[in-house]
């Protein structure tokens, strides 16, 4: 079996609540005349994602570089963590 396909089962076991959300590159889809693409998984992780003005953030680093530039403090990424609007998930990245 596929490393990657072991390594997302592994951490769908250990993390059964969290949901799993693909992460597909622009490239995979970049054409409109088919209707299905084919592609591999690139790297998979368990971090936390903001779904924010059309634009997804992942991971710390990049959620709190936003987050500075919207001058949203320390308490209210806290309180955007515990309310749910900063989630945790199995990303997986899709690539060609």
């Amino acid at each position: 079996m596929d490393k990657q396909i072991e390594n997302l089962i592994e951490l769908a076991k250990e993390n059964p609540t969290l949901e799993i959300k693909l992460m597909v590159n622009y490239e995979v889809c970049a054409g409109d005349d088919c209707t299905y693409w084919m592609a591999g998984i690139s790297s998979i992780e368990k971090t936390n994602y903001w779904n924010h003005n059309e634009r997804v953030y992942i991971g710390e680093d990049e959620i709190k570089d936003e987050m500075d530039c919207q001058e949203i403090s320390e308490e209210e990424y806290a309180i955007m963590l515990k309310d749910g609007t900063i989630k945790e998930a199995i990303i997986v990245y899709v690539d060609i």
